[in-house]
């Protein structure tokens, strides 16, 4: 990889989004950073604000490929926490169910957590009342 590079000193990676909530995709980028900072290359991450991929786009992606900020390797780390929390944070449901009115479906009695989305005057309210 690194004799590719030829006479230039500066490197700059340019992830892409949601990139910092995959760690495989992570260690790749540290090990990455770390070869060239030992064979004296200076690195740089293209920084747009990238955090989630659903909200963010690539690189090549970007209507003006020019707009970004070049921040350092730490920095870019550092957004990992953030990108994590919103990740962690992301609705994925457990069971889908395809019904006009909206009714609760066979709850555990204790340690959990349920969320429901449902559209506008399918029940929601009057389901969770029956429960209470």
């Amino acid at each position: 990889m690194v004799e590719a590079l030829g006479q230039t000193s500066k490197v700059v990676l340019c992830p892409d989004a949601g990139s910092l909530s995959n760690s495989h995709i992570l260690n790749n980028y540290k090990k990455i950073i770390d070869e060239l900072t030992s064979k004296g290359y200076l690195t740089d991450v293209a920084w747009w604000g990238q955090l989630e991929k659903s909200k963010q786009p690539d690189i090549d992606e970007l209507s003006n490929t020019l707009d970004f900020e070049l921040i350092t390797p730490r920095e870019f780390f550092n957004h990992t926490n953030k990108a994590n929390w919103l990740y962690r944070r992301r609705y994925t449901p457990d069971i889908v169910v395809n019904q006009s009115d909206f009714k609760f479906l066979n709850l555990p009695n204790n340690n959990a957590v349920i969320a429901a989305k449902s559209g506008l005057g399918t029940g929601k309210t009057e389901a969770l009342i029956r429960l209470i």
